[in-house]
């Protein structure tokens, strides 16, 4: 009997010895460790660079509110802020690759004409007219340089100077909600009802993943 019962002692410490080492001879829970650190997305760009592009960004969306209220106006003004902000933008930091240097550049040029010309609109409607040329220059210049700031959506309105849909006008977003700056808010014929006309019609999506 004595036997046994000191068996049975020799288990129990075994066990408790056991127990122990498991838990670190310790009563507290482990602790977890910490989740490691993500690297934090960077742009190609620097931040000058990207601050140019989106004050450009910004007066650009200015211009197209004056076409959604029908401001003619306010239209040649903000033209001709845009106008000095995208000869604002530091494509200085473009030239170590010189295709895109020089492609740059060359659609600057094409800013100035539009933006000239929209100045020297008679009516809205010619004014819109280089909008659009405007809008789908702009594009093809953030297409080119992989501008990720920000996503960029290309608008385009498949009645912008006619029912027919044969001359569809575009317009450049950081969203895919519509605000047609061609049927806007005060169209003779349709009033504020065509204000969401349109869509879509392609996006850039270079902005690194945060």
């Amino acid at each position: 009997m004595r036997k046994f019962i000191w068996i049975i002692a020799l288990v129990a410490a075994g066990l408790g010895t056991y127990l122990i080492s498991c838990n670190g001879g310790s009563d507290q829970p482990a602790t977890p460790e910490p989740p490691k650190q993500q690297p934090v997305a960077q742009s190609k760009h620097s931040a000058a660079f990207n601050e140019s592009v989106s004050k450009a960004m910004a007066d650009y969306a200015q211009l197209q509110e004056t076409l959604v209220n029908w401001d003619s106006a306010s239209v040649k003004a903000s033209a001709a802020q845009l106008q000095a902000s995208l000869k604002g933008i530091a494509f200085s930091e473009l030239q170590k690759d010189t295709a895109i240097y020089q492609t740059a550049a060359s659609y600057g040029e094409m800013f100035d004409g539009d933006l000239t010309a929209m100045q020297a609109a008679p009516n809205l409607t010619e004014a819109r007219r280089s909008f659009h040329s405007l809008s789908q220059n702009l594009y093809d210049l953030l297409r080119v340089i992989r501008y990720d700031a920000s996503a960029i959506y290309l608008q385009e309105c498949p009645m912008a100077f006619g029912k027919d849909e044969d001359e569809p006008g575009v317009w450049l977003s950081n969203t895919s909600a519509v605000r047609n700056p061609y049927m806007g808010l005060r169209h003779p014929r349709y009033g504020k009802t065509m204000l969401e006309c349109g869509g879509p019609k392609d996006s850039l999506q270079f902005a690194p993943n945060k």
